[in-house]
């Protein structure tokens, strides 16, 4: 339960979708932290799909956006909602460090991150858990 509520932001929508995405993944009628897990998996993918993909993917052109957004969805700290300025920038090319500034500001005017007063300057909170993780399997199919 702990997870379905930290990954739900509070939003009646995400919770919605994490709800419906663990109970189908249930097989034997019991809600398992492995059904949890899947489900969470399987949210972020519908998240991604309905919300993300024409708020944010549609809306950026750029290929160093898009390499970024698939760095920070690559972070071994993926399923955190938090991250620092320096340490993404020290990820990125020379050609995505020159754009990184206008990235943060179009995400932010989207409404995906926002700064976060509590860490201190260059600290960014996503607006929703669920968006690293969508980040971070948009990322993996990229790759592939």
């Amino acid at each position: 339960m702990e997870f379905l509520v930290q990954f739900s932001s509070g939003l009646p929508v995400m919770m919605h979708e994490l709800g419906d995405a663990t109970f189908w993944q249930d097989k034997d009628n019991i809600i398992s932290v492995d059904d949890v897990v899947a489900g969470i998996t399987a949210a972020a993918d519908n998240v991604c799909k309905k919300y993300l993909t024409p708020k944010v993917y549609q809306a950026i052109r750029s290929e160093n956006y898009k390499t970024i957004l698939n760095k920070l969805g690559n972070r071994e700290t993926w399923i955190t909602s938090h991250f620092r300025r320096k340490e993404v920038e020290s990820t990125l090319s020379d050609k995505e460090k020159k754009v990184f500034d206008n990235f943060l500001r179009k995400m932010r005017q989207l409404g995906v991150i926002q700064s976060d007063p509590d860490k201190g300057p260059g600290d960014y909170v996503f607006t929703n858990d669920l968006y690293p993780v969508c980040f971070h399997f948009k990322g993996q199919n990229l790759n592939k």
